[in-house]
């Protein structure tokens, strides 16, 4: 069914000048029996919409309410009675909300697990076959410099890290230089997220950073240079560092369910022990 502008103008006039409280069954849209009347469509309008946007509004909502009635009146037809009947299905859902809800209210109140590191590298040690990379990581620096920018070569040195000053050298040169880099001396970071930096026709392939080097690539308008200190890839077992903080929400999830399977089992002894619950049946 489609509104003609005429009753778009009507159903404007009378949102902006009836009282929403108001008893009106004008109707606005029908479908079969259902019928949609001017007090629902008052009723499910957006409040402060200006008189501009308020036909394209009445119109969605009506349009959606078509759309539903069209669909629900479909499946009324071809669902038995038995599968219409969703009391059931809502009290379950409603019982287990309510259960989710209190559970959820006592972690946030009681729930203070203890991880340390001693937990976590040994679940590593016991597990770390299932935490193979998906693809290379590597740690070490990678700088894109413009061929303009002065003592070049002095950074190039300071690249190879013979020296406590060496470090603060690079740091410094690629904050005041470098149109993008990442320096990664202590961390580990995808290969992929620092090729994309890289001329595509000279990046290295994975293979060739497990030299752990200083590739040194080129263009009319940069210097590129990407230093491999460490390496791992694809398939590899993944560094315990690299997945230290989701070995970490794997513990605490495992201790979160420990903790509410001892809450539910801490309410069930203190409900027999207090004769609240009671089984009808005999083992005859």
């Amino acid at each position: 069914m489609k509104l003609s502008k005429l009753t778009y103008m009507v159903s404007i006039v009378l949102l902006t000048a009836c009282n929403i409280n108001e008893k009106v069954e004008t109707p606005i849209a029908s479908v079969g029996e259902a019928v949609f009347t001017r007090s629902e469509l008052i009723a499910a309008f957006p409040s402060s919409i200006s008189s501009v946007d308020s036909a394209i509004i009445a119109d969605e909502i009506v349009r959606r309410w078509v759309n539903q009635q069209v669909m629900l009146q479909k499946a009324e037809l071809n669902l038995s009675d038995e599968e219409i009947d969703i009391e059931n299905a809502i009290e379950e859902y409603r019982r287990a909300l309510i259960v989710e809800r209190y559970q959820q209210k006592v972690v946030d109140q009681k729930f203070n697990p203890e991880i340390s590191d001693a937990d976590i590298e040994r679940y590593y040690e016991q597990m770390k076959e299932n935490f193979r990379l998906n693809e290379a990581i590597m740690k070490g620096v990678m700088g894109v410099i413009p061929k303009d920018a002065p003592e070049i070569r002095t950074f190039a040195k300071a690249l190879q890290f013979q020296n406590d000053e060496d470090y603060a050298t690079v740091e410094q040169y690629l904050f005041e230089f470098s149109k993008n880099y990442e320096l990664a001396l202590d961390k580990w970071v995808t290969v992929s997220s620092l090729k994309k930096f890289l001329p595509l026709e000279q990046q290295p392939d994975d293979r060739a950073l497990q030299q752990k080097k200083l590739f040194e690539m080129s263009d009319d308008d940069n210097n590129y240079y990407l230093l491999v200190t460490d390496i791992k890839l694809a398939d590899e077992p993944a560094p315990m560092e690299y997945i230290k903080d989701k070995i970490f929400t794997v513990l605490l999830n495992k201790k979160k369910i420990a903790f509410i399977k001892q809450m539910n089992a801490d309410l069930y002894n203190e409900a027999m022990k207090n004769n609240k619950i009671k089984y009808y049946y005999t083992n005859e």
